[in-house]
């Protein structure tokens, strides 16, 4: 009997080895290859796909990751947009966020995710010195320029200029990114546990020439996520949360 079980213990033996290969393969091409980050980031794809239900539109312009410094730009409509956009990516994204939404549960993430706090007012240059220095070191950070959710929904609102001073000081490339479908929620954080069917299209790669100025290049980026969405556009200030 014991001659007869070693077949399936080798059995057993090698496909635990080619398992631990698999996953360990996953591992090493998630955004944190350590196996907490993959745990993370495993976790956030399941939220994308079961509660968000979302489609990835144009996912090859992000994989494999185009070289040198990147900012993906996006439209902003609730707190789980920066979770949906990671889903999609192999990379890791260091995200800009108001350091007014930074409280209570959210700081631990914050820190994990090296998110970079900025000020509503744009004067913390400590934030933007850490931007430009992780952008001059070939790192990917990801934007939201309306500077808070879009109020009304369906609508773009005004991009602010940073996101051009950081492509126009850095030669950054830019992919703009354009999200629908999420829930609708009075507010931004709820989005996080409310079923939506998200749809997250991304566009193609943007380069622009150093000589562009920060705001014609805020503009172009603007404008090429309203032709992607045909949502309507407003350059009125958007709302304080």
């Amino acid at each position: 009997m014991p001659l007869l079980l070693l077949p399936a213990a080798v059995f057993a033996i090698i496909l635990s080895v080619a398992a631990a290969q698999w996953a360990d393969g996953k591992r090493r091409r998630s955004p944190r290859p350590t196996w907490l980050g993959y745990l993370i980031w495993t976790a956030i794809r399941i939220h994308a796909l079961l509660l968000h239900r979302t489609s990835h539109i144009g996912r090859e312009t992000v994989d494999p990751r185009p070289a040198g410094p990147l900012i993906i730009v996006s439209n902003h409509t609730g707190a789980a947009d920066p979770l949906l956009i990671q889903a999609a990516c192999t990379f890791e994204i260091r995200w800009l966020m108001m350091r007014e939404m930074n409280r209570g549960l959210v700081d631990w993430f914050t820190r994990y995710a090296r998110i970079i706090l900025v000020e509503r007012d744009g004067r913390d240059m400590a934030s933007t010195r850490e931007a430009l220095r992780h952008l001059r070191g070939g790192g990917v950070l990801g934007i939201f320029p309306e500077g808070g959710i879009e109020r009304p929904p369906g609508q773009l609102r005004r991009f602010q200029e940073g996101v051009g001073f950081l492509v126009q000081r850095t030669g950054a490339a830019v992919i703009p990114v354009w999200i629908s479908g999420t829930p609708k929620v009075d507010e931004a954080i709820e989005s996080l546990w409310r079923r939506g069917r998200a749809r997250v299209e991304f566009g193609g790669i943007m380069r622009f020439e150093r000589s562009d100025t920060p705001d014609a290049i805020t503009r172009a980026i603007r404008d090429r996520i309203a032709a992607m969405s045909g949502w309507p556009v407003s350059d009125e200030p958007t709302p304080s949360p």
